[in-house]
């Protein structure tokens, strides 16, 4: 009966099977029709004392490879290379002003899942507070992590994207 018991195991995976696929930064302008899709962005236009005109957010995707899975945890950081005006040259990654986490009700066995994370509030104030002292982001970077549990296969998940911020 054991040697039953271990053949099932083998033969059918018991464990969580979701893997972290990629993040891309995403832009939603003010006034944008209602349902619309934000644009994808590969850097934000922000000069110096600039506030961000919409929402800005970050689409996570990822794969469920396993049964179908419920209470997913996603823990994230935003941090931001700070520079003194006009000293890029100076720049230096800053600890993390944002950490958040997100649930994820559930992902079906075997399918690509979407979720986006809206840092827009913290990440305003954030911009207005360094701007008053003199320094402004010349990039932002977000790290997710996959929240760990005890039926997961591997090591700890993290994956993060940086994106660039300057004038047009």
């Amino acid at each position: 009966m054991k040697a039953l018991g271990l053949l099932l195991l083998c033969v059918f995976p018991t464990g969580a099977e979701v893997q972290l696929q990629s993040i891309q930064w995403q832009h939603a302008a003010r006034g944008q029709a209602q349902g619309a899709k934000p644009a994808e962005i590969t850097r934000l236009l922000l000069a110096p004392g600039d506030t961000l005109q919409g929402r800005l957010r970050a689409s996570v995707k990822m794969l469920n490879r396993g049964p179908a899975m419920a209470g997913i945890l996603l823990r994230y950081v935003v941090s931001a290379k700070l520079a003194r005006e006009g000293r890029p040259e100076e720049a230096a990654w800053a600890l993390p002003f944002l950490s958040e986490e997100k649930r994820v009700p559930k992902i079906g066995a075997n399918q690509y899942f979407e979720t986006t994370i809206d840092p827009t509030a913290l990440t305003e104030l954030y911009l207005k507070k360094v701007n008053r002292e003199g320094y402004w982001p010349l990039e932002l970077k977000i790290q997710v992590m996959l929240g760990p549990r005890r039926d997961a296969k591997g090591p700890l998940q993290i994956i993060d994207s940086s994106l660039p911020v300057g004038p047009s």
